[in-house]
């Protein structure tokens, strides 16, 4: 809209701002195609299928233990990328509205992760590895995706060339699906 990052930012929204918020994320491809690909890949259980072949050949990260390590890293590699990116932006006058901005991330992190509980226990789908019956949506998923949302966004106000802005949300997303399917691969 014009105005610097983290100008308009406000922890207390209101019911229009939450409105628009929720229309541009039902709007949103981010938003709609995994969740238009989860649905078809849980056909016919084929993502259970697809479960138990990467965690019985872990061709990607070639243990169970590697698998779950690299899921750590890569999710802190992805958080961090949110958090420097977030301080990179340019923001507006006042030294408040970086502060202001991050919270407001930090909050729609928080919600992503509050919402992720909420259908754990809604869903309870027991874990590949039998421990309990919070497998699904993946916590680590959630929050990587999350973080490559809000990283992407920041890019995006950043005095970068368009190639770089490109690279970057690609080098996200690229980062959080690697946590995705290092969980998989971990049971």
């Amino acid at each position: 809209n014009g105005r610097a990052w983290g100008e308009d930012a406000t922890l207390r929204p209101g019911p229009e701002r939450i409105r628009e918020a929720a229309l541009h994320a039902v709007e949103s491809p981010a938003t709609w195609i995994p969740a238009a690909g989860a649905a078809v890949f849980a056909v016919d259980h084929f993502d259970r299928r697809v479960s138990d072949w990467a965690s019985r050949k872990t061709p990607v990260f070639g243990s169970h233990n590697n698998a779950e390590n690299m899921s750590d890293g890569l999710l802190g590699a992805t958080l961090t990328g949110a958090v420097l990116t977030a301080i990179a932006t340019p923001s507006g006058p006042d030294p408040v509205d970086k502060l202001k901005g991050i919270g407001v991330e930090a909050a729609a992190g928080g919600a992503a992760g509050g919402v992720t509980e909420i259908l754990k226990f809604g869903v309870g789908r027991k874990r590949p590895n039998g421990s309990n019956g919070q497998s699904f949506p993946s916590g680590h998923s959630s929050a990587a995706f999350s973080a490559a949302a809000l990283g992407g966004e920041n890019v995006d106000t950043l005095p970068w060339s368009d190639g770089a802005k490109v690279a970057a949300r690609a080098g996200f997303y690229v980062i959080a699906g690697g946590t995705a399917w290092a969980r998989v691969e971990a049971k």
